[in-house]
């Protein structure tokens, strides 16, 4: 293939430009709806994605040129194809919502709910006249009869999702549960624990490597998905080259990724289809709140057509991998915050002042190698924007926060120790005053969930000390969660405008949710918890192996 590529590089390079306006010019006759498509699809991504890796350079450029400019030609109004239209119904046939699948006007489907407001039947209208004849009770079905939809989209909090469902929409659904996002809230460690797969190499593509005293990885990294070992078990996941696109579309491409997981579900090839939305986090960069608001109204739509179509033989399952901060974020220079206090920014750590920041995205947290994890901390906390800063010391965790409070986390026979210093730095003293302690003063894991699921800081002994020590291959020695209105990243962001972003250890940035057609979770859970929530459930292993 890479001959191939780079026979096309040599010989071709004067076609590819004659290719393009005469591609662009058949996509502005039919729409835009096929090239959004097949970016998103497995053909598309799979032939850019072995463009961008192995062609030279101007090939790669050309590559995303022609791209960028079919955008911005054909003005990215990329639609969600749906063949339900909700009318109005002439008859009183009971069903709270009618919808028209032939283009007459005239109700052929129809919708019922039961006494909690849940969608729990649905009709179909066979004779015309504009009444249900046939009632499917999607109750009575049991899921091993029926095909399994897995959405997992990225970023969510709960509290948005639950203003959606309270609201009316996504109602065939049971009501959601919280689910408790890994520390720091990303989505490489998150859908990692959601499917079993195992640990990233590290919290991001490009990370201090201890093995090598040096920086390794980055957006090269990302695009070849080599920090995402849960990907082999996705049915879908648009190229991570897609991902940018999304950022810079918002919307669109997320009706454009809708409409691809559509065309695959209905290929009906696997029993089981498990799908990964990264431009539901796109739309809240671009639209915040409202524009995840209007994601999860297209969703409504989709899955009210997927009951259509199978007849009631789906299952369809709806989580997310993190919350969001939900608050316009300014770039916080940390950087300089430290050299202004004798830290050498390096790529190599050979003195003891030596410190490395391993920045890619934007996110409200940040992560640090250096020899001297401690004294990093110290001045680190001091800096306007962070909220609370962690860092290993031997089998432990120490954590920090502005105005001195400090205390110690500990892992004893599997339970929670929290030994306060000074103060209370993550305010647990009045939690832990409920709950029942062991003779080494450890708490179980499960209480402390439960406890702290609204606590501003979820679960926090057991994700700050996993984050340290189980979560990934390669952890940093110094861990910075920053406040709601600060990022961190390459300093290029700190000229752009971002609505929202993630990562931090509070509540908004931690919670999202989980919930399901086929039946209720517990109330509250970890990300991990996930797989076997599911799996009993189905009453079979998840995710499914074909």
């Amino acid at each position: 293939m890479s001959n191939k590529l780079e026979t096309l590089s040599q010989k071709n390079r004067s076609n590819l430009s004659s290719v393009s306006l005469r591609f662009l010019d058949h996509q502005r006759r039919h729409g835009t709806e096929m090239l959004s498509r097949w970016l998103s699809d497995c053909k598309g991504g799979y032939i850019i994605s072995l463009l961008l890796r192995y062609s030279a350079i101007s090939i790669r450029i050309s590559v995303l040129t022609f791209i960028f400019l079919y955008l911005l030609a054909s003005g990215c109004q990329t639609r969600l194809c749906f063949q339900l239209r909700e009318v109005m119904s002439p008859h009183d046939s009971g069903a709270c919502k009618h919808y028209d699948s032939t283009g007459d006007g005239k109700p052929d489907f129809f919708t019922f709910t039961d006494n909690n407001g849940r969608i729990s039947r649905i009709g179909y209208d066979n004779d015309v006249d504009a009444a249900p004849d046939i009632i499917v009770n999607l109750d009575e079905i049991p899921a091993s009869r029926c095909r399994h939809l897995v959405l997992i989209l990225d970023g969510i909090g709960y509290d948005l999702l639950k203003k959606c469902y309270d609201s009316g929409k996504l109602r065939m659904f049971y009501p959601p549960s919280r689910i408790v996002s890994p520390y720091p809230s990303v989505t490489e460690i998150s859908i990692s624990a959601i499917l079993g797969s195992s640990p990233p190499r590290a919290v991001q593509s490009r990370y201090f490597d201890r093995k090598t005293n040096s920086m390794v990885g980055g957006v090269m990294d990302y695009m070849k998905g080599k920090n995402e070992p849960f990907a082999a078990s996705l049915t879908y996941r648009a190229p991570q080259h897609v991902d940018g696109l999304s950022y810079l579309m918002g919307m669109p491409m997320f009706n454009s990724e809708l409409n691809t997981v559509k065309h695959l579900f209905e290929k009906r090839q696997s029993r089981e289809v498990i799908a990964y939305l990264v431009s539901s986090a796109a739309v809240s960069v671009r639209d915040g709140a409202a524009g995840q608001m209007e994601c999860l109204n297209q969703l409504d739509r989709f899955v009210v057509e997927a009951l259509w179509q199978s007849r009631g033989l789906v299952k369809v399952t709806l989580l997310a991998d993190h919350g969001l901060s939900y608050e316009q974020v300014e770039w916080l220079d940390l950087e300089k915050h430290l050299m202004d206090r004798g830290w050498l920014l390096k790529k190599h750590i050979n003195g003891p002042r030596d410190v490395v920041l391993s920045t890619l995205g934007v996110v409200t947290y940040a992560c640090f190698s250096t020899r001297r994890p401690c004294a990093l901390s110290e001045d680190l906390i001091t800096c306007k924007g962070v909220d609370l800063v962690s860092y290993a010391k031997d089998d432990a965790v120490e954590v920090l926060t502005p105005g001195g409070d400090r205390a110690v986390i500990r892992v004893r026979g599997g339970r929670f120790v929290y030994n306060p210093i000074a103060g209370d730095p993550l305010l647990l003293t009045p939690i832990l005053g409920n709950l029942e302690a062991d003779e080494n003063g450890g708490y179980n894991s499960e209480d402390l969930l439960l406890a702290t699921a609204t606590h501003i800081y979820p679960a926090p002994l057991q994700r700050l000390w996993e984050a340290h020590f189980c979560r990934v291959e390669n952890p940093p020695d110094v861990i910075v969660s920053l406040k709601d209105r600060y990022c961190s990243g390459p300093p290029s962001f700190g000229m752009v405008r971002i609505t929202t972003t993630h990562g931090n250890l509070n509540y908004r940035n931690s919670v999202t949710f989980l919930m399901s057609t086929a039946g209720t979770f517990k109330p509250v859970m970890r990300t991990c918890d996930i797989r076997e929530q599911i799996g009993h459930l189905l009453g079979n292993p998840w995710p499914m192996r074909e």
